[in-house]
């Protein structure tokens, strides 16, 4: 027996079209805003920070969030243009990469949002780093933490770059102390 081939109704092809007419500019809005949002910072940024020494390093758990969502998005979107051609094979087998890509993007996000902020508090500590939630930008939060390597630098109202002004200040110091022979 033959196998019958999917069919895809006008008035779903019609529903597609007029989804891809909004759909298109709210996920590039929702991209966009994704990528304004959250600060240009990479995943190898704070261990080379860390590595370095350096006096403050934020951690942003959100940048990591805003890759899968890109990616997430325009698959949505190409599947939606699958749906809006009427063409089921292909748009049956564009929904199987889908589910896998989302798999994918779900379990980067989770673990970004549930997993990053145990690991960077035990990461930052053994490192010498001190959380500092009294900064400008308020309470330390799921979505940034601010790590300093000197406790007395977390002052209520200041930030990244007093705390940078006050570790050159002390290098500085050290500097032109002379050393006891």
């Amino acid at each position: 027996m033959a196998r019958k081939r999917p069919t895809v109704s006008e008035e779903e092809v019609q529903i597609a079209r007029k989804g891809l007419i909004w759909g298109v500019p709210l996920c590039f809005a929702v991209i966009a805003f994704a990528f304004v949002s959250f600060p240009e910072v990479t995943v190898l940024d704070v261990p080379n920070e860390v590595r370095a020494g350096a006096p403050i390093v934020s951690i942003w758990p959100g940048t990591i969030i805003k890759f899968p969502v890109t990616i997430l998005l325009l698959t949505c979107l190409v599947v939606i243009a699958f749906r809006a051609i009427p063409w089921p094979v292909a748009y049956i087998r564009a929904g199987k990469v889908a589910i896998w890509v989302m798999f994918v993007n779900l379990a980067t996000m989770a673990f970004s949002l549930i997993g990053v902020p145990p690991l960077s508090s035990y990461y930052m500590s053994t490192h010498g780093y001190h959380r500092c939630e009294r900064f400008e930008l308020g309470a330390t939060g799921r979505w940034f933490t601010d790590w300093v390597k000197d406790p007395k630098w977390c002052v209520p109202g200041k930030g990244a770059d007093w705390v940078k002004e006050q570790a050159a200040k002390e290098a500085k110091e050290a500097a032109e102390k002379p050393s006891s022979p």
